[in-house]
């Protein structure tokens, strides 16, 4: 598919089959925002496999609400914004060599 440089596609983690499909069909230049990772059912790891490219990218993971509703009433709103940094961090293994094969 040739670039288009506004287009995007929005695609749900609780359908990884499809996410494959609309990956395969979209290519590896246009992001895919993806919700539903979190408590909606979504498996972050197939939705890493069959989301992103052969780079591991040109995703958008969308985990809200595991992720801001996550021990709020504790701690501070920067302590709670560092949190969650790391819980995204180490949920998507960023700065990690992807080793998932497609």
């Amino acid at each position: 598919m040739e670039y288009q440089p506004d287009c995007g596609a929005v695609v749900g983690a609780t359908y990884p089959e499809e996410l494959q499909t609309v990956r395969s069909i979209l290519g590896e230049d246009i992001p895919i925002l993806i919700p539903g990772v979190g408590k909606q059912g979504g498996d972050v790891e197939k939705t890493v496999r069959n989301g992103t490219n052969a780079l591991g990218k040109m995703a958008v993971i969308n985990s809200s609400r595991e992720i801001i509703l996550r021990g709020t009433k504790r701690i501070s709103r920067r302590k709670h914004a560092r949190k969650l940094c790391r819980f995204a961090m180490k949920s998507t293994n960023i700065g990690k060599k992807s080793t998932a094969k497609r």
